[in-house]
């Protein structure tokens, strides 16, 4: 997966999108339309739609440096 087809995909989700990185349970799930949680294993935050893949939430990469890397299982 691209960073621009996983942006992609988080921007039209009505559900959580779960994946796996660096050995830990990760996800992304809408709130409200522009409101997104995001985690990596125990850390939890709140971001901005736009903001989303640039933030470096997992293992100091954005969802822009691992898009390539994951397999999104749900």
């Amino acid at each position: 997966m691209t960073a621009t087809e996983l942006k992609e995909q988080i921007e039209k989700m009505n559900s959580h999108v779960l994946f796996d990185y660096d050995g830990k349970n990760c996800g992304v799930d809408p709130i409200t339309k522009n409101e997104i949680a995001m985690w990596f294993g125990g850390e939890y935050l709140t971001a901005r739609l736009e903001e989303v893949m640039q933030i470096k939430l997992f293992a100091g990469k954005s969802l822009n440096d691992i898009a390539s890397e994951i397999e999104i299982y749900e």
